[in-house]
């Protein structure tokens, strides 16, 4: 069966973040605001992968780099850096070794800087 990065976001991810990515602020951040300035720094990259839905997701490697990298680009096209470059699997790979102790507080230390 061929991967399908939406349907994996619908079965995944949108029980939290909804069909639209709206979510739940601030609890549950909207995906559709700051994902773009997020994927532009080295840490956020890694963040991504280290939130507990996608960390924890029933998803490989690399189901798990095409479901984020499809997010990026169904949620966030306008604010995507002009040099971004996708998530691969080996990416995904190392990020899930470094469990994220408090997902929110990292955030807000990435779209403050």
């Amino acid at each position: 069966v061929e991967a399908n990065p939406h349907m994996d976001y619908l079965l995944h991810c949108s029980g939290c973040h909804l069909a639209d990515g709206s979510g739940l602020p601030p609890a549950i951040p909207d995906l559709r605001e700051n994902l773009g300035f997020i994927i532009s720094k080295d840490e956020g990259r890694g963040y991504l992968v280290r939130v507990p839905g996608s960390s924890s997701a029933p998803l490989d490697n690399s189901e798990l780099a095409e479901l984020i990298n499809w997010l990026l680009v169904a949620f966030n096209t306008e604010t995507l850096p002009n040099n971004f470059t996708p998530l691969t699997s080996d990416e995904v790979r190392e990020s899930r070794k470094n469990v994220l102790m408090d997902p929110l507080k990292f955030r807000a230390s990435l779209l403050r800087d």
